[in-house]
């Protein structure tokens, strides 16, 4: 079996109903739903589809513009590969 890696996903202003129920009362219910969405979906193209196109790989680091709430960690310390 290789190395298991772990990305942390967090969003500021989140809790850990955020990506359960989208319910948090420190952030907006719309922006939290839009968040796991689109973290859902990035996550999806790259493990599922192969996808490295850098928008999946922005929406996987939390760096695109939509996501500006999101910050990613790896615990392995390795960004994902393009």
């Amino acid at each position: 079996m290789g190395a298991f890696g772990f990305t942390w996903v967090e969003v500021e202003g989140g809790c850990h109903k955020t990506f359960s129920v989208v319910a948090c009362s420190t952030l907006n219910r719309e922006t939290g739903h839009a968040i796991v969405r689109a973290v859902g979906l990035g996550w999806s193209r790259y493990t599922v589809l192969g996808d490295r196109s850098g928008q999946t790989l922005d929406m996987i680091s939390g760096i695109s513009p939509a996501l500006d709430l999101v910050t990613t960690r790896s615990i392995n310390g390795q960004k994902p590969a393009p």
